[in-house]
């Protein structure tokens, strides 16, 4: 990743040069901007719609998993929540090369569930990803009060096993949980 980039928090780098960049806070109104900002960068270096259709289906599950589970996710009224994080895509044209990757503080219990997660699709092909997808929604177990357990899930059928994830202590019960994959 470029150097001039590693200083900006949020960023689309595309063969080394960085083309847009976000501001850390993420929210509702922040997701919707940077989305438009990135598909419309996307378009313009001609990146097929099937591959800009996947990128803008995972960074939607990562962007809402920041803002959900963060450890500094605080609610600023009218149902809306605000967090802190970080998210990048790193785009190598010569290599058709597509790396997203995105960071944000959790508290050191959240650990245990997104190892399970990424567990639970680990290793399975597209049709048991299906399979497993359908089941959960049909039985609606792993449900909880910011969504169905289904991102992991979801990022899988696109990105299939690479996705990658890793802890690193930040102070106390604070771990930086950083989510890496490639399209």
């Amino acid at each position: 990743m470029n150097d001039s980039a590693n200083n900006s928090k949020s960023y689309l780098e595309v063969d080394g040069s960085v083309i847009c960049q976000f501001d850390e806070k993420i929210d509702n109104k922040n997701i919707v901007s940077s989305v438009t900002n990135i598909e419309s960068s996307l378009k313009k270096l001609n990146i097929s719609e099937e591959k800009i259709d996947d990128i803008f289906k995972v960074m939607i599950e990562i962007l809402n998993n920041i803002l959900n589970y963060s450890s500094d996710t605080k609610d600023i009224g009218n149902k809306s929540n605000e967090a802190k994080g970080t998210f990048k895509i790193v785009i190598d044209t010569k290599l058709n090369s597509f790396i997203m990757e995105s960071s944000n503080l959790i508290y050191d219990s959240q650990k245990e569930i997104l190892e399970s997660r990424l567990l639970e699709v680990k290793g399975l092909d597209y049709n048991s990803l299906r399979k497993l997808k359908r089941k959960k929604m049909r039985a609606k177990y792993d449900v909880h009060d910011k969504g169905a357990g289904l991102g992991f899930l979801t990022m899988a059928l696109i990105v299939g096993d690479s996705i990658n994830i890793e802890f690193i202590p930040v102070e106390g019960n604070i771990l930086k949980y950083i989510l890496r994959l490639s399209l």
